[in-house]
């Protein structure tokens, strides 16, 4: 299985509660140059996003350049753990592919204790775990890219 672990672009700090923190023009436009990346190297199941207003206006934004509908679930929300990770990708097989965007510090949490890797996502940024879906440790972190990196590609 392929997990696509993305944290949300930009976000304003200009909003009535955390909840609805919208992204930022510039969170839009490096999300915008990250969908046209992601088109090209990218397929997956389903695209998955927290609850919050700015995880869900990042997997929109990439998931429209996938081809793809949003599922908003709560288990990536602030609480996102492997525990929870479970709940989402059961049902699904070994070869399957899911975009799951979320919040910081949980989804890099959950990428270090699946592989180790010692990283800490920036806004809008992506990684591609491997992983046998029945044991989510021992994954491997096959790559990462930034919202820069994705500025000059796209």
């Amino acid at each position: 299985m392929k997990l696509y672990f993305m944290r949300h672009g930009e976000a304003s700090d200009d909003a009535p509660s955390d909840e609805l923190r919208p992204l930022t023009d510039t969170g839009r436009l490096r999300l915008s140059n990250a969908g046209k990346v992601l088109k090209k190297i990218l397929t997956v199941n389903a695209v998955y996003a927290s609850p919050r207003l700015r995880a869900r206006q990042t997997a929109e934004i990439i998931a429209q350049a996938l081809e793809q509908d949003v599922i908003v679930r709560d288990e990536l929300n602030f609480n996102f753990s492997i525990e929870t990770l479970k709940s989402l990708i059961m049902g699904y097989d070994e070869e399957s592919r899911l975009l799951l965007v979320g919040h910081n510090p949980s989804i890099s949490e959950v990428v270090q204790q699946m592989t180790g890797a010692n990283i800490n996502l920036k806004t809008g940024a992506i990684v591609c775990v491997d992983v046998y879906p029945i044991a989510l440790k021992g994954g491997t972190l096959k790559w990462m890219l930034t919202p820069r990196l994705m500025d000059e590609l796209a």
